[in-house]
């Protein structure tokens, strides 16, 4: 009887089917390495810097405004009820956006 699982045995085949990165960057990326980010998601290391996440992408050809009808406001309501921990999740997250100037009223 193998010592090993079905799902270990299929990692172990796996394993030996993966190649190496012909990433001529890669030293560079891994040596840049952010505290926090596992190896594998290095390449993806922009996706986690705070100053880019924190700015707007350039205007587009393609960004569109809501144009309400002249003389109407957005309806004011919830769509469904939340809790007392998602309210302060989604205050906490209007009030940062607004700051940012993500979003306008």
């Amino acid at each position: 009887m193998s010592m090993l699982s079905n799902s270990s045995e299929w990692l172990v085949t796996f394993c030996g089917m993966l190649q190496p990165s012909k990433d001529p960057e890669l030293p560079t990326k891994v040596s840049l390495a952010v505290p926090g980010i596992p190896a594998e998601y290095i390449e993806y290391a922009a996706v986690f810097d705070k100053q880019k996440a924190d700015a707007l992408l350039p205007q587009h050809s393609d960004d569109c405004t809501i144009d309400l009808q002249p003389g109407t406001g957005v309806p004011f309501g919830c769509i469904y009820t939340l809790s007392a921990p998602q309210l302060q999740a989604l205050q906490e997250y209007l009030e940062e956006n607004l700051r940012k100037r993500f979003i306008v009223p």
